[in-house]
């Protein structure tokens, strides 16, 4: 699971106006699933690239092991990439449910001509999108009476981009495999967002990193010692 975790980012100058459109500061983490079934938390510091540290471990935990990788994140292009370059097209990447519905439900807020209308368009793409139906869903978009063509063609795009990655999330939960990325959310509360999204905090690149990694250090060795 990969997810980026954005706080406040510090001024160089400290001034007094407001602070509005502040600029961010992201950082990239990763769980990886050992053979024993812990998750890791991998987060780089600024000097190590995140994709070089992720192969050292992969290669780690799995190099005289033949695995099936799985991937389930937002389906941002940075992950994406990221995946390519480690794993070629070997892997199943999965578009994460929760993210998957939060997307049809911002975008359709301003689709729809109104709130009752709203709610239906949301139900019927919602049961096709969790038998894995990306194309009927999209099929269905295009025939709805909108307020906001615009929109509307943003969510068809979104949807036409991540069509491989919608998969049957009814039949996958029924067998117990995992459809979001909410372990990977929680960590990221953890690693970086209790600590330093606290009210008028703001953070330099460099030390935003080095907290989320101490914490991530710390919270491996607790994993690790719990077992």
């Amino acid at each position: 699971m990969e997810d980026g975790v954005s706080v406040s980012q510090q001024k160089l100058n400290r001034d007094k106006i407001a602070k509005k459109g502040r600029e961010r500061t992201t950082t990239d983490m990763v769980l990886l699933q050992t053979p024993t079934d812990k998750f890791e938390c991998i987060i780089a510091t600024q000097k190590i690239d995140l994709t070089d540290l992720v192969t050292a471990k992969f290669k780690e935990y799995y190099s005289q092991k033949k695995v099936n990788v799985v991937v389930i994140s937002d389906g941002a292009r940075n992950i994406k990439n990221r995946c390519q370059t480690l794993f070629g097209d070997t892997y199943v990447h999965i578009l994460d449910w929760y993210h998957l519905q939060k997307k049809v439900k911002e975008l359709m807020s301003m689709i729809a001509p109104n709130k009752d209308v709203k709610i239906e368009y949301i139900r019927e793409l919602n049961q096709l999108l969790w038998h894995g139906k990306g194309l009927e869903s999209i099929e269905k978009l295009r025939n709805y009476q909108v307020k906001n063509r615009e929109k509307q063609q943003e969510l068809i795009g979104y949807l036409e981009k991540n069509v491989p990655h919608i998969i049957d999330y009814k039949k996958r939960k029924e067998i117990g495999k995992t459809i979001g990325s909410g372990r990977m959310e929680k960590v990221g509360d953890l690693m970086i967002a209790k600590r330093q999204k606290e009210k008028a905090m703001s953070w330099s690149e460099t030390g935003s990193n080095a907290l989320a990694v101490l914490n991530a250090l710390y919270m491996n060795i607790a994993t690790e010692n719990l077992h």
